[in-house]
């Protein structure tokens, strides 16, 4: 009776690591088709490893991958997130640093992303635990692109301070990034809605 208990406990525990090792599969070819923008392929994996985990693991593991489709370009990858997977993509947000799928688009100038988040209700003033917004992400990576658009279409604030008081434009100059400085302040004497305060 004490040999059939620990047969039946071994045969679980291996159901348990095959099924687990699958779901693990599952979850890095899901990765796979985000970085190949292989849409078909993500939603195909998706409803495979759908009802395999629990739903907050599957909200949590399609955030990530939003955050990396956003870091990527990948809007087609996002779209399908949000239509056939249920994602609220503006309430998506980083676990630990509260970047949201805006700053990922922003500090990879991924501007037809930016674009596209905003269209679908992301907040391009959505402020990270160290309350930096998506035009601090841009400008401390020196893209310009990406502060042409959250400045001119979006009406971004060049001048929204973080925790530690800095600007875009001052985090831009820190960085070394005089091209974007110099943008940012030609693009406020242009335009007479930006705040006149440098």
């Amino acid at each position: 009776m004490v040999n059939k208990s620990v047969e039946d406990h071994q045969e679980t525990a291996m159901d348990v690591d095959e099924n687990s090792t699958m779901q693990q599969a599952l979850m890095n070819e899901l990765r796979m088709k985000v970085q190949c923008d292989d849409v078909e392929g993500y939603l195909e994996t998706y409803n495979q490893l759908n009802g395999q985990l629990p739903a907050g693991e599957v909200q949590s593991l399609l955030g990530d991958l939003c955050m990396s489709a956003c870091e990527l370009g990948h809007t087609s990858i996002l779209a399908v997130t949000r239509q056939h997977c249920g994602i609220n993509l503006p309430t998506v947000v980083d676990s630990i640093t509260n970047h949201g799928l805006i700053h990922a688009a922003a500090a990879q100038n991924n501007g037809d992303t930016i674009r596209w988040l905003a269209g679908v209700g992301v907040n391009v003033d959505h402020a990270d635990a160290a309350g930096r917004v998506a035009l601090h992400a841009a400008a401390e990576n020196g893209n310009l692109e990406a502060v042409a658009i959250l400045a001119q279409d979006f009406n971004a604030d060049i001048f929204i301070k973080d925790n530690w008081n800095i600007s875009p434009v001052a985090l831009a100059q820190e960085c070394g990034h005089l091209h974007v400085v110099n943008w940012l302040r030609d693009w406020r004497i242009q335009n007479t809605t930006a705040p006149t305060r440098m």
